[in-house]
């Protein structure tokens, strides 16, 4: 099974643990960490995600992850939020983000900047189009490195 794949059907069976729930699959990766493969699923909801969250969607994902045996060597399974700070994945993060402050990192330079903070007023599967302090900004999203919401204290 390629690596697609196995990520593919690792996020079904997310997907499944969380039917019946407020909570989304929002990321899932494996990764080798200090030799050992670590199975990383990211789950997120509007009120944010607890602890007994993260324990209750790693069992069940546990079972249908025995069940499937998708995995062929040893790994540690990790269910846990993304952060507050987690980078865009889906059309539902930008249509969620829509009207709030948003930060963006370029791959490469627009009016001598790689990064920018302002309001996110429109996105396509193109484009995105932000406010930055009154002056409209559009930048084509394959140039976009990572996109959040800001974070502001």
């Amino acid at each position: 099974m390629s690596r697609k794949d196995l990520l593919d059907m690792v996020w079904e069976l997310g997907k499944q643990s969380v039917e019946g729930t407020v909570i989304e699959i929002v990321d899932v990766e494996l990764v080798k960490e200090s030799g050992i493969d670590v199975l990383r699923v990211l789950i997120d909801k509007p009120a944010g995600v607890s602890l007994d969250d993260c324990a209750d969607i790693s069992r069940k994902m546990s079972v249908l992850l025995d069940q499937a045996d998708p995995i062929e060597t040893p790994y540690h399974l990790e269910v846990s939020s993304p952060g507050i700070d987690r980078p865009f994945k889906s059309e539902e993060d930008y249509g969620r983000n829509k009207g709030e402050n948003v930060e963006v990192k370029l791959y490469s330079k627009m009016l001598n900047a790689k990064q920018f903070t302002g309001v996110l007023v429109q996105y396509d599967e193109e484009s995105i189009t932000i406010d930055i302090s009154g002056e409209v900004l559009t930048i084509d999203r394959k140039n976009i490195a990572k996109i959040n919401k800001a974070v502001v204290f």
